[in-house]
């Protein structure tokens, strides 16, 4: 009787493939080719902050899809929206040989045009992608599969980063992002023949339907969904315009090449499945809260080592700035696989989940998209800003990395308040945080190189 409850459901695997190749067409469109792509045409950082903002903008298109998610099918939604999705991506892949005979402003309108189609039809469909998965996936091994997920997810990233490097390497620079767009052309068309072959939700039936008119105002009072939704918006106020801006600071403050950059960015995936590998069953046995202490406390360290970057503090500042890069990528493995486990967990049981991952999903998203752009007009406005202080030479990076810092207290503050159904004490998350993590870790590197 217990055994579905522990098992992974059959079939799952097509899952994982689908997330793989998403994310090549992920990585190549979306990611720091698209970046890089938009600051070869000259668009301003404002420009830049939109055009990071729409995905996570147009998440809001959740809240009126999720009313008829259950009844039109998950796996409808997802199959629908997916498809017309892969079709933009080729209009994508012409815009950097229209970049050889349109004028680079224009280029530019097309590609925000472009990106604003194929995040429209993204927010549509991915109000079914959680609560497809919270479905088949039994809640005692949902952190061994999100570990396997992720890691499928961060080994396509690694290949498609390496690709794209070379890729941009090898060939003049418009010619170069046509090839590495329609690698994730092909990426995204590939995946939907593994999202066709993935389980259907196990709740099909029609009585499933009166659970997606879940009462708003019974959501807006869950404590402990609130609580978890609150740390991920602080989260994101204080920290979704690093990974951004982070790529063009490298780029002209640093002088790393795009090729370089798209490289380390594979490095720091390849690092994110060591995050990974040693979470797995350990998050559905220890619990999301002490990794995400864990985040906290690298957070704590790597931020202000940017700042000291920024102010020319260090003398190789090349060297610490891809340690910090490739460490980031295995916190924020650690991260997405931790916050991802304890939302589906506190979901799960709900009336109406995809209401419950819809509005989640829309609140940070909102944020995201806002607060690239907010960074975006004020990195624009502060281009000549220059000063000279505690013998350090500030700039408007400076000040970013400096604000960054500043808001890590109040993500302390407000994962205090985070609550876990299923965790261990405080005193337990500290001891994994500074001894068990680290001690496996080792154990796991030692293995590796025997």
């Amino acid at each position: 009787m217990n055994e579905p409850t522990t098992k992974l459901p059959s079939g799952i695997a097509h899952a994982y493939w689908f997330q793989a190749f998403n994310a090549i067409s992920w990585q190549t469109c979306t990611g720091s080719p698209l970046i890089l792509f938009a600051r070869a045409l000259g668009a301003s950082a404002t420009a830049l902050g939109v055009l990071v903002g729409l995905a996570p903008a147009l998440t809001i298109m959740q809240i009126p899809a999720s009313r008829y998610a259950a009844d039109y099918g998950y796996k409808r939604v997802m199959l629908t929206g997916w498809s017309a999705r892969v079709g933009v991506l080729g209009l994508l892949c012409l815009l950097p040989l229209g970049a050889r005979v349109l004028p680079h402003d224009a280029v530019v309108t097309l590609l925000l045009a472009v990106m604003f189609s194929f995040c429209l039809l993204r927010g549509l469909a991915t109000c079914a992608w959680m609560p497809w998965m919270t479905s088949i996936v039994p809640e005692r091994v949902r952190g061994l599969y999100l570990s396997r997920d992720r890691t499928f997810i961060n080994l396509a990233s690694v290949i498609a980063l390496f690709a794209s490097g070379g890729l941009m390497t090898e060939h003049a620079s418009m010619t170069g992002f046509a090839l590495v767009f329609f690698l994730g052309f092909a990426g995204g068309a590939v995946s939907l023949a593994f999202l066709r072959r993935i389980p259907e939700p196990l709740s099909t039936t029609p009585r499933a339907a009166p659970a997606e008119t879940a009462d708003w105002r019974k959501i807006l009072r869950d404590g402990p969904f609130l609580r978890l939704l609150a740390f991920s918006a602080v989260v994101q106020l204080s920290l979704s315009a690093h990974a951004t801006f982070v790529l063009v600071f490298l780029r002209e403050e640093v002088g790393f090449g795009d090729g370089t950059i798209l490289w380390i960015g594979a490095g720091a995936n390849l690092f994110g499945m060591l995050g990974l590998h040693m979470l797995g069953r350990h998050a559905d046995r220890i619990g999301s809260r002490p990794y995400l202490g864990l985040v906290l406390a690298w957070w704590a360290v790597a931020i202000p080592a940017w700042f000291l970057i920024a102010i020319g503090a260090f003398e190789s500042a090349g060297k610490i700035a891809i340690g910090l890069m490739i460490m980031g990528g295995y916190v924020g493995g650690c991260y997405e696989l931790a916050l991802t486990r304890l939302l589906m967990n506190t979901v799960a049981s709900r009336p109406g989940p995809a209401r419950y991952f819809a509005l989640y999903a829309v609140v940070v998203s909102i944020i995201i998209a806002t607060v690239p752009v907010a960074w975006g007009i004020g990195l624009d406005a502060l281009r000549n800003f220059h000063a000279q202080a505690f013998g350090f030479q500030w700039n408007r990076y400076a000040i970013l990395f400096a604000a960054e810092s500043l808001s890590l207290f109040g993500i302390f503050l407000v994962l205090l308040r985070v609550r876990e159904s299923r965790g261990e004490s405080p005193a337990y998350m500290v001891q994994q945080i500074f001894v068990g993590m680290p001690s496996r870790g080792i154990s796991y590197l030692m293995q590796m190189f025997r």
